[in-house]
């Protein structure tokens, strides 16, 4: 192998490691999957550590350190989809006003008042699936 291509393979493995190693502590932080890390007494830097208990010490969130079969088996679980209430509600709400919308146009309401709830139940529907976006990421 020419070696120039061997350290471009070589630096992109080590780029790709770096993102995957940023990902996982990322995804435990998320996750609550952290332990408290103290800042040292005679530090020099200390903008990692941004929080500060009842005593006034500095600390910060370190991921806790996992297996690779940990690994495989949180994410199998993180990517469960979690109910966010408020997105669910919405929907349910946005489907009810698409049903009184139904009811409005067989009971000879005016296209009007159907067309006020059909508008409605598109903006609950639209703003519940927002919310779950949202809490996804």
């Amino acid at each position: 192998m020419h070696e120039k291509v061997r350290e471009y393979l070589e630096k992109e493995r080590q780029g790709q490691s770096a993102a995957d190693r940023r990902e996982r502590e990322e995804t435990l932080l998320r996750l609550g999957l952290w332990e408290k890390e103290y800042a040292p007494e005679e530090a020099d830097d200390l903008s990692l550590y941004k929080e500060t208990d009842d005593s006034g010490k500095l600390w910060r969130k370190v991921p806790i350190p996992v297996t690779d079969e940990e690994w495989a088996q949180i994410q199998h679980y993180a990517g469960k989809k979690r109910v966010n209430k408020w997105s669910t509600a919405l929907w349910i709400f946005g489907g009810l006003f698409y049903f009184v919308a139904v009811y409005a146009f067989f009971m000879d309401a005016g296209l009007l008042s159907m067309l006020v709830w059909a508008a409605g139940g598109t903006l609950l529907s639209a703003v519940g699936k927002l919310i779950d976006t949202l809490d996804r990421h």
